[in-house]
């Protein structure tokens, strides 16, 4: 309703037409939608990145890193463009580079929220547990370091650890993170609970975003129901590959 009020006032008004788009994405499912919305967003306002979210979700990494290393370039003592880009980077299995994005962020905004989270992610990939351990437990968002110390836990051997925490994932963030309890669960290769947390996710209409390509979800690609899970939810490899969205790189 915001939105409407804000295209009544100025129909031309970029950021609420990119809004409508990550509304169509993120809570309807509407790919295709979402994209129409993103190009009126980009013609309005060349110099913008609009659309990164729907290229990560479509899987197209090299796009997302080149919007990301755009905004960076553009406001390089905001700390978002170098978290974003340091999503991208570790979609795109670039652990290091990613590192350095978000160490760079965290320079920018010390409290910045899932930071330090997504730091540990970056180290955990890179082989690094203690340091990812030590990194994670400094989060001050508590869902993300949950989320963190499960995988964190896990990767160092830590059973009882890594169970405590998803404890506490489940009992307080159920409603609307289910998606990483899934994730979490995919992790640790348990496979029967991570489709039931994913269909969870499902049903809370949760913005299930890049779940195709995450790197949580790594050990169930190969899993019989991964692609009928995945076309459930119009995230099919095929699926994604249909939807038309032209982007062109900001100058």
């Amino acid at each position: 309703e915001a939105i409407e009020k804000a295209l009544a006032l100025d129909p031309e008004y970029a950021a609420a037409h990119a809004q409508l788009g990550w509304i169509a994405m993120a809570h309807d499912g509407n790919l295709a939608q979402a994209a129409r919305h993103y190009e009126q967003a980009q013609e309005l306002a060349p110099t913008a990145a609009h659309g990164t979210d729907l290229l990560r979700t479509l899987g197209r990494r090299e796009e997302v890193i080149a919007l990301s290393e755009y905004d960076v370039a553009r406001d390089p003592l905001n700390p978002i463009p170098h978290f974003n880009l340091g999503t991208a980077y570790y979609a795109d299995h670039r652990p290091d580079a990613a590192l350095a994005s978000f160490r760079r962020a965290r320079e920018l905004a010390p409290d910045m929220n899932a930071v330090h989270w997504m730091i540990g992610q970056a180290l955990l990939a890179l082989g690094h547990g203690e340091a990812a351990l030590a990194e994670v437990q400094k989060e001050p968002m508590e869902v993300a370091r949950l989320i963190g110390l499960v995988h964190v836990y896990h990767a160092l051997g830590r059973p009882i650890e890594s169970d405590e925490a998803l404890a506490g994932l489940m009992d307080g963030y159920a409603g609307d993170w289910a998606i990483h309890i899934a994730g979490g669960l995919a992790y640790r290769g348990e496979a029967d609970d991570a489709f039931a947390w994913l269909e969870r996710a499902v049903a809370n209409q949760e913005d299930l975003g890049w779940v195709a390509y995450s790197p949580e979800f790594a050990s169930v690609h190969g899993d019989p129901r991964w692609l009928p899970f995945l076309r459930g939810i119009g995230r099919a490899p095929e699926q994604l590959d249909a939807i038309s969205f032209e982007v062109k790189l900001p100058r």
